[in-house]
């Protein structure tokens, strides 16, 4: 599944909507420490069609690209919904996706 589809899932389905802040995003962000930065899904603002816009902790609306994004994480289930690595189909994805976290 490709990350905008992730993202857009988790920002319009009623029931993952909920726990938007179960979810992190891990991207490469140059000049942070191992280049790799990590926010909440609450601190996203926009998803567009090739990358979201996020508040940083200053209140500044920082754009990432969406081939920037290294995984997406459940870190309530502790599970990944997307590492960059490895591609699920969103069949597949969702098929193994516990019941109570998406509605049929």
């Amino acid at each position: 599944m490709k990350t905008r589809a992730v993202l857009n899932r988790i920002k319009w389905d009623a029931k993952l909507k909920k726990q938007k802040g179960d979810f992190n995003i891990t991207f490469i962000h140059r000049g942070v420490p191992n280049d790799e930065k990590t926010i909440n899904y609450e601190q996203i603002t926009q998803v567009l069609a090739s990358w979201f816009i996020y508040k940083d902790e200053t209140g500044e609306e920082i754009q990432i690209p969406f081939h920037r994004i290294l995984n997406i994480k459940n870190t309530k289930r502790n599970t990944y919904l997307y590492l960059k690595s490895h591609h699920t189909e969103e069949d597949e994805f969702f098929k193994n996706v516990p019941p109570d976290v998406v509605p049929e």
